[in-house]
């Protein structure tokens, strides 16, 4: 029987290696944090925009007249008249249910935000054929929203994270795993398995020259590994951040029949991402190494900027018809992701070893690199019925198997990650229909439905957002716009914390969440 192997190794010791550390990680960062997933995550976007617009479920592309439609369509400012300020507040409410080894958990998360603000000038050129007026608008949309808050846990005999990278580490020499003054392994192997082996949650096996392992929450009797007992698993993330764009804006109307624009756009990206896995004995008195518990932290920031252009254009064939067409360039973002991981052990004392207790950190991991995002396509038709109303519907199309994972300085390929995305992504279709009734000269009803279906090859689930809102406008130029938005259909996925091994099957974790948003919009016209 081998003994897990008593080791106490202080944050110091990594301190002592950081500069060898950084140089190393600078050659290797990507594998450990840039993947498809992320470009997809930074690549999707849910905008609220107003509440008017959001009422009208961004069903804008040939309506025009509103700074939440302006994001869709370039030209939409182009059917101003009048000059306007908006400015609109939003809260977002998320909630999470999980099931996990039987066990239902709930979580939520609440955040307030600012959604849209911008202004809008109109001028009249004096012409009264060609260019009849031209718009100037400046704007700030949040673009998609990262908050939410999962918590898992369950009991289980049957399997364990530690198991699992035991299984995986197979053919590595543990002398590999060993940090040293003057060896550094986080740049040739997995940070955890390195923060794992030198906090003794993993083990070689006997007559295996140090090239097959077990983990501390498994027995070894003979030559077979066995499961030592039972164990609490948990599981939280808790995540946050948008991205977000400020625009310039242009647009032209000509004859009062076609409209143009073209849009300047300049996002900015903040994402943060902490989980935490642990696995506590029920009794360590069943586990042959005195195991009482782990704890696996992962933290993950991302931060940067990108640039796009948007073009586009509305046409009225007759007064109540409207036609419209935009184009979005993808946005070329300059990305810089910061992360690290955690892994603490504690084990209480057996007859072959004493009680101790490991707090290892890896060291910080840095990498920048450049997210090309897919072309952005939209059509769209709108009926205007004088002062009594309008219906408005879109089509959206965004290719997410385009999206694309560069080096700044070409010394990386992200080949595998690359080819990852075109075999894992494919084209989503968006459909967006909105309605506005004008009740009275000062108050408008509205509401608005929308159709996503994931940029996904398999397990392509579909989103519907319903919303419904009201409008007031007064005679001086005040309006105010409340809007209710609510996610129709519960989002469903199922995660695996841990890969199987062994011969043993990890869990799966079913997750549902849902999600509300209230968007308030102030306004004044004059």
């Amino acid at each position: 029987m081998t003994t897990v192997r008593k080791l106490n190794i202080s944050y110091r010791l990594f301190a002592g290696i950081g500069a060898v550390a950084l140089m190393i990680i600078s050659m290797v960062g990507k594998a450990n944090a840039q993947t498809a997933d992320d470009a997809y995550r930074l690549s999707w976007q849910t905008p609220v925009g107003t509440a008017r617009s959001a009422a009208m479920g961004q069903a804008g592309v040939a309506l025009g007249g509103d700074m939440g439609f302006v994001f869709s369509n370039p030209a939409a400012s182009a059917i101003y008249r009048y000059n306007e300020v908006t400015f609109s507040p939003l809260l977002s409410m998320n909630s999470t249910d999980m099931t996990y080894l039987g066990n239902k958990t709930s979580d939520s998360k609440t955040t307030f935000a600012i959604s849209n603000f911008g202004a809008v000038g109109s001028f009249k050129t004096g012409m009264t054929n060609g260019i009849k007026n031209w718009s100037l608008a400046i704007a700030y949309n949040r673009l998609n929203d990262f908050n939410s808050s999962m918590y898992a846990t369950g009991r289980t005999a049957q399997s364990s994270y530690l198991a699992s990278m035991a299984a995986e580490l197979q053919g590595v020499n543990g002398k590999d795993l060993d940090i040293t003054d003057s060896y550094d392994p986080f740049g040739n192997q997995s940070w955890k398995s390195v923060l794992a082996w030198n906090a003794s949650l993993l083990d070689t096996l006997p007559d295996t020259h140090g090239r097959e392992y077990k983990g501390a929450t498994e027995n070894l009797n003979g030559y077979d590994i066995t499961m030592g007992g039972e164990l609490d698993q948990r599981y939280t993330s808790v995540s946050k951040g948008n991205v977000s764009e400020a625009s310039l804006n242009i647009g032209g109307n000509i004859n009062d029949i076609f409209y143009v624009g073209a849009t300047i756009g300049i996002q900015s990206i903040y994402y943060r991402k902490d989980e935490n896995y642990s696995e506590f004995a029920l009794r360590s008195s069943d586990f042959q190494t005195g195991f009482n518990s782990f704890t696996h932290r992962y933290s993950l920031k991302t931060t940067g900027t990108g640039i796009n252009v948007r073009v586009g254009a509305i046409f009225t064939p007759v007064h109540f018809i409207r036609l419209g067409a935009s184009i979005s360039t993808p946005t070329w973002m300059y990305l810089h992701d910061e992360w690290e991981e955690r892994i603490a052990s504690d084990f209480s004392a057996t007859q072959t070893s004493q009680a101790y207790y490991a707090n290892l950190v890896s060291p910080l991991g840095k990498y920048d690199y450049i997210l090309r995002t897919p072309f952005r396509w939209n059509i769209g038709g709108a009926f205007v019925f004088g002062q009594r109303g309008t219906l408005s519907i879109d089509y959206e199309r965004t290719d997410y198997s385009t999206m694309k994972l560069k080096d700044p300085d070409y010394k990386l390929e992200f080949n595998k990650e690359n080819a990852a995305i075109k075999d894992k992504y494919k084209a989503s279709d968006n459909v967006r229909i909105g309605a506005e009734v004008i009740a009275t000269p000062s108050l408008a009803i509205r509401a608005g439905f929308r159709y996503y279906t994931a940029g996904l090859k398999e397990n392509n689930y579909e989103t519907y957002i319903g919303s419904a809102g009201l409008g007031y406008s007064s005679k001086g130029g005040f309006f105010a716009d409340l809007t209710y938005i609510r996610q129709l259909k519960d989002g469903k996925d199922d995660y695996r914390f841990y890969n199987s091994a062994g011969g043993r099957e990890a869990p799966v974790a079913n997750a549902s969440w849902y999600n509300s948003r209230l968007v308030l919009t102030l306004g004044l016209r004059f």
